[in-house]
């Protein structure tokens, strides 16, 4: 059997407005995505019809190669939120947490499953890394640091893994650190942090974020500020 047949995919995508980045998204994973993925997606309250009336289409049609969970938060929760009830949903013994501005371009599931299947140790997986001083992962704690973290759009690793890390910290909802939070809890715990730096797959960025909160940057202060708070011990340490 191989490596793919191996090992259940759940792609867990959440959805706010913008019907047509789903639409797309769902058309790249019919056409790239292996047979054993289900598709998890997490309407966070959209306003738009569409979102609901789309996401019933692909439920029902002959086009979706995949089966589809739909739940609808009942108020906006946010990226934090709407994954970690995406979560608990999904079956898959790998789940892919998938932003819907990531745009696919080939089977990257191949890729995630063999990094996860060749490394000795537990891994987290994401597509890039910031491992330079880029501004907001720098910290003065006992000399200044630098914590290396994987972009949130796209993080993937074992069900077990994601037991054990306990899942997105919710602290950070709406969004901005919950990354670098997984990330950092990851390495502590000595998890290989894997960037695929894949070529199948490409973020666009900022399509729908900016659109649920006018004040994006005081929501990244106050979690940045969260962020110390938790890992100020750890900070100091490392």
């Amino acid at each position: 059997m191989d490596i793919i047949q191996q090992n259940k995919v759940s792609v867990i995508m959440p959805m706010y407005n913008h019907w047509d980045l789903s639409h797309a998204r769902l058309m790249e994973f019919r056409t790239y995505l292996p047979s054993n993925c289900e598709i998890v997606l997490v309407d966070d309250c959209s306003t738009d019809e569409d979102v609901r009336s789309g996401t019933a289409f692909w439920q029902k049609s002959s086009v979706a190669l995949h089966p589809i969970k739909y739940i609808r938060n009942q108020q906006n929760l946010g990226f934090t939120k709407s994954l970690n009830r995406g979560y608990k949903v999904s079956s898959g013994d790998v789940v892919i947490f998938y932003s819907n501005d990531v745009v696919m371009k080939g089977n990257v599931v191949q890729e995630v499953l063999n990094a996860i299947n060749t490394s000795d140790k537990k891994v987290l997986v994401g597509d890039r890394s910031v491992y330079w001083a880029a501004g907001w992962n720098e910290f003065e704690a006992n000399g200044k640091k630098v914590i290396p973290y994987l972009e949130g759009y796209f993080i993937a690793c074992k069900r077990d893994v994601w037991e054990e890390l306990g899942g997105w910290d919710e602290r950070y909802s709406p969004y901005d650190y919950e990354d670098m939070d997984i990330s950092l809890h990851a390495f502590l715990l000595g998890y290989n942090l894997i960037a695929l730096q894949s070529r199948l797959i490409t973020h666009i960025g900022g399509q729908t974020v900016y659109t649920l909160n006018p004040q994006r940057e005081e929501t990244t202060k106050r979690n940045r500020i969260q962020f110390i708070e938790k890992w100020s011990r750890e900070l100091s340490e490392l």
